[in-house]
């Protein structure tokens, strides 16, 4: 059954359903519609690309901080290791002096020589004894100091392994209120 159509308003002023709408018409808003969507989706897809950017970029400026903190720790570590060889290289130096000094035959006037030139000023030796492999050596100082640079002076020129301060005692003289007695083992 068909309802006639009762409109009064003419055909060209009336309100078209979609249904009646011709195909041309239909496709053309449909592509439209279609159109607006595809971009709305591209804005937005646009939107979190950018989002998406800004963090790797941030991301990309912690990994180069952090390489150049490597950077700087690995040079720092070369530095140290270079330092280590150095050291290990100064040792196996002194260690062969060491060893050349041990070989070579103990001779009396090299010691009294060195034990000469390592005196500082305000120091006396009155005694040197050698038995076997060790000398003592018996003096007076001005004070306790020039003792301790006497010692380190006859390390410094190696004339015995070890330099040991067996005694450091004061002196009771009005003279010479700040002199002490002191004996000095040399082992080879």
């Amino acid at each position: 059954m068909h309802v006639p159509d009762v409109n009064l308003m003419p055909s060209s002023r009336r309100q078209r359903s979609w249904r009646r709408w011709p195909h041309a018409e239909r496709l053309t808003w449909l592509l439209l519609i279609a159109g607006w969507l595809l971009l709305a989706l591209m804005v937005a897809l646009s939107v979190q690309n950018r989002r998406a950017l800004r963090a790797l970029e941030v991301q990309v400026s912690e990994a180069r901080l952090e390489a150049q903190q490597a950077e700087r720790l690995l040079a720092q570590r070369e530095e140290r290791v270079n330092t280590i060889a150095q050291l290990l290289r100064r040792a196996n130096r002194l260690e062969a002096e060491r060893a050349e000094l041990q070989r070579r035959p103990f001779s009396l006037s090299e010691l009294l020589v060195a034990i000469e030139e390592a005196a500082p000023p305000r120091l006396a030796v009155r005694a040197v004894r050698v038995s076997g492999e060790r000398v003592t050596v018996e003096g007076v100082a001005g004070s306790p100091a020039l003792v301790v640079e006497f010692t380190r002076a006859l390390e410094d020129r190696a004339v015995a392994s070890r330099v040991v301060v067996e005694r450091v005692e004061s002196r009771d003289e009005p003279t010479w209120p700040s002199a002490v007695d002191f004996v000095l083992i040399l082992e080879r």
